[in-house]
């Protein structure tokens, strides 16, 4: 299974992407058999690292070290969020209609949301913008 790259943002200001899978390091090698288990890692307290369990982790050094640096800050990144992403709210109201029109799209493949949880959905603002125009 092939999985996506992480994109990290480091203190010092750096972006670095890091592709997992080509790490030594046999504590992680169990959780890189799927998207679900490679999913579960958490961000270390104080940005220290991730972690799956006490003996899966990478520290920052080891992601530091293996990471390609990439030319895009973080404020760059929440300036993406904040201006091409939008709420399933927004949505609603770029495409005047009701939240079930929403998830009608969703069912039947129209509209990918980006991240759903119990309380929210995201959506590319360019996708929704694209459904307009259909």
């Amino acid at each position: 299974m092939e999985l996506p790259n992480l994109l990290v943002f480091f203190r010092n200001g750096l972006a670095k992407v890091i592709n997992i899978g080509e790490m030594e390091n046999s504590f992680i090698a169990p959780h890189l058999v799927s998207q679900e288990r490679f999913n579960r890692a958490e961000v270390q307290p104080d940005g220290y690292g991730i972690y799956w369990n006490e003996r899966a982790a990478l520290s920052f050094h080891e992601l530091f070290r293996h990471g390609m640096t990439v030319p895009i800050c973080l404020e760059d990144m929440n300036r993406y969020v904040r201006n091409r992403i939008v709420s399933a709210s927004e949505a609603c109201s770029m495409l005047d209609c009701s939240r079930q029109n929403i998830d009608d799209l969703m069912r039947r493949g129209k509209l990918h949301p980006i991240r759903t949880d119990a309380k929210y959905k995201l959506f590319s603002k360019a996708e929704v913008a694209g459904r307009k125009r259909v």
